[in-house]
């Protein structure tokens, strides 16, 4: 079971996801799989289940996963990821909603999305529009509810990252290869307040799978086969 902990530290999100098979008498089989998730203030004794669910068959479409709270501990967001065989380079989902931890009451944010990503102070997130139009990025400010759209783009969001301050987004772009092309990437910078995209790094022959922000000039790339790259990042 995966959990975290609100910045106050009142409240611990538990999120549990498992898959089982068993065997009658005769031999025969069935699967099931549970996911849950509720969120636990243990000082004040309370308790708000979001879902627990066991299906007696097939592979859950939808696994659980916490983005981030807010920054004073007040509100909690979650999301539902498609499971990783039906999507290859992208965390696809339906749902991404605010728990209000004070009532337990959840509130629909956006639905048909791709990668939230809340920022380091709480109070936006980013994420792919997946359902309007998947080449370009939308932040979401929690507080006031103003989307900013990034400029369109090519190639498919592997992974996006802030940096430490939140002013800016990294973009992981993918292209997918053909027969006598392999996969490249490519990395993007977008400004959180315009909506500006730098100019696209040269092409990275190896896949990239992750952008890690170390301090507002350097990111560390990871690899698909875990090796590491680290770049310096400028002004644009």
């Amino acid at each position: 079971m995966g959990r975290g902990r609100s910045p106050d530290g009142r409240w611990v999100a538990e999120i549990g996801s498992s898959e089982s098979v068993e065997f009658g008498s005769d031999g025969t089989g069935w699967s099931g799989y549970y996911r849950g998730m509720r969120f636990v203030n243990a000082a004040d004794g309370i308790t708000h289940t979001l879902f627990a669910t066991w299906t007696e068959a097939g592979i859950p479409s939808l696994v659980p996963t916490l983005v981030g709270w807010d920054a004073d501990g007040r509100h909690a967001y979650v999301f539902e990821i498609a499971h990783a065989c039906c999507c290859h380079h992208r965390d696809t989902g339906y749902v991404l909603e605010r728990v209000d931890l004070d009532t337990g009451a959840r509130f629909v944010l956006e639905s048909d999305l791709s990668i939230p990503r809340i920022s380091p102070a709480g109070d936006a997130i980013a994420f792919v529009p997946s359902h309007r139009d998947p080449n370009h990025v939308e932040v979401l400010e929690l507080e006031s509810g103003r989307v900013m759209a990034s400029d369109a783009f090519d190639g498919l969001v592997s992974d996006m990252s802030w940096s430490p301050t939140g002013r800016r987004l990294a973009l992981v772009l993918v292209t997918d290869g053909c027969a006598n092309e392999p996969e490249m990437s490519t990395v993007l910078l977008i400004d959180r307040e315009s909506g500006r995209t730098g100019e696209p790094w040269a092409p990275i022959l190896e896949v990239v799978r992750q952008a890690k922000w170390l301090d507002e000039r350097r990111i560390e790339l990871v690899s698909e086969a875990g090796g590491t790259r680290l770049v310096e990042v400028g002004e644009y």
